[in-house]
């Protein structure tokens, strides 16, 4: 099962918009119904809301973890 207590944040830099992309072109997952390996890519994209509004953006290496529990 995905953990999401892996993921982290930090507060977002600015107040200006910004788009911050991830894509993870090695997906891999384990299928809930087979049991069989599932690949495929991921893109994450997301705007974080501004700094003054306690804006937080996703800490790419607690974000690969994350994605890395999909395989359990």
């Amino acid at each position: 099962m995905p953990d999401a207590s892996l993921l982290e944040a930090f507060p977002a830099p600015t107040d200006t918009p910004f788009v911050i992309e991830h894509t993870a072109e090695e997906f891999t997952s384990v299928c809930p119904k087979t049991g069989h390996p599932d690949f495929g890519e991921v893109v994450l994209r997301y705007e974080p809301r501004p700094a003054r509004d306690a804006g937080r953006c996703v800490e790419l290496k607690s974000l690969k973890l994350y994605y890395q529990s999909f395989r359990n």
